[in-house]
């Protein structure tokens, strides 16, 4: 997903539990689950709750619902939040 800001205001991080590492073209953040629900509801939720606008074509092959919620049940585990998805 790309920013939805202006390319020439600096790079905002969406709300995080502060895992994200940073470049001065790329912002990686790790993957929540709040945020898989806010994909699971919609992709411009998703944008919305991430502060970026989906690419035409998105979401990505394999990245189904069945997916998302796979990913949302492991990430729901105590410890699992961080880099395991991003």
């Amino acid at each position: 997903m790309r920013s939805a800001r202006s390319t020439k205001s600096p790079m905002h991080a969406p709300p995080t539990s502060g895992r994200a590492l940073k470049t001065p073209r790329l912002l990686l953040v790790a993957a929540t689950p709040a945020w898989i629900e806010a994909e699971l509801e919609s992709t411009g939720r998703l944008g919305d709750v991430l502060g970026a606008v989906a690419p035409d074509g998105w979401p990505p092959e394999h990245h189904d619902r069945d997916t998302l919620r796979f990913w949302r049940v492991e990430l729901s585990k105590p410890g699992a939040e961080g880099w395991w998805l991003y």
